[in-house]
């Protein structure tokens, strides 16, 4: 008899970690706090495209001072996602 009340403890302990999980699954994801993905406004594509004209018909990466420059011209785009936008129109996944 003491057998079965192990059995039964053990599939309340297997119902229990089923539980955790389709909670896991049906919590809402986080959001980056305040940071949202927007589209480079035209104004943003003819300044980015001036600064890093010869780097793309290159197809080189632009060095850091030139990014840093680009950054505090572009105000409203971080440096990562200048340096995103340059290797994605580098590998042809976007254009200008």
């Amino acid at each position: 008899m003491s057998s079965g009340s192990e059995y039964k403890a053990s599939s309340d302990e297997d119902q229990e970690d089923e539980d955790s999980e389709e909670e896991i699954l049906k919590k809402p994801k986080k959001q980056l706090s305040g940071i949202r993905k927007r589209r480079w406004t035209p104004k943003e594509t003819k300044v980015f495209a001036e600064i890093f004209k010869e780097n793309i018909n290159k197809k080189t990466m632009p060095n850091k001072t030139v990014m840093n420059k680009a950054s505090r011209i572009i105000t409203t785009r971080t440096i990562s996602q200048i340096r995103t936008r340059i290797n994605n129109v580098i590998l042809g996944k976007q254009t200008l």
